[in-house]
Order: structure tokens, then C-alpha cells, then sequence
């Protein structure tokens, strides 16, 4: 028989996800400077996490390619502008 998993609330979500963030990765500091950017990232995972029909997302699941794509940044500082797409015809 199926089951459907309680899913957790906003508030839950987001205490579980600033919680869960490893401090390996990134830090308070460094959080409370881009405070925006993580707030938008979590409201944003979770609506994924809540509204997803097909697919079923773990907040670890989650968090574990967050924390890559900050690895990532970290390490390689790319830009943050999005530029033109531009079509190169020959």
C-alpha cells in the first residue's frame, strides 16, 4: 500500500535547511552577508520540494547540490551577470 510522506512547513524546511548547511562549506558570515540570496534559494527548493507531483526531493538531497554548486563558486568565482545569448553565424 502507498503512503504519501508528510511533507514539512516552510518554517520547518527552512530551520532544517540553514541547520543541515555544512559549515565545511560555507559559514554564518557568510550567510548572513548574502542573507538574500540564500532566503531566495530556500523559498525556491522549497516550493521544488513542496509542489513536485512526479519526482519526490529530500531536503538533503537538496542541500548536498547546493552545497556543490557553492563548492563550485567558491572555488571558481564565475561571473554573476548573464550575458546575451549571441548566435554566431559563419
Amino acid at each position: 500500500m502507498y503512503y504519501e510522506q508528510q511533507k514539512l512547513g516552510f518554517l520547518q524546511y527552512e530551520e532544517l535547511f540553514y541547520d543541515s548547511l555544512s559549515k565545511v562549506v560555507t559559514n554564518a558570515s557568510h550567510v548572513e552577508k548574502n542573507k538574500d540570496f540564500y532566503d531566495h534559494f530556500v523559498f525556491k527548493s522549497y516550493e521544488r520540494y513542496e509542489n513536485s507531483k512526479t519526482e519526490n526531493y529530500s531536503i538533503r538531497q537538496i542541500i548536498t547540490i547546493f552545497e556543490l554548486v557553492l563548492d563550485s563558486m567558491f572555488k571558481y568565482q564565475p561571473s554573476v551577470s548573464l550575458p546575451d545569448d549571441v548566435i554566431t553565424i559563419s
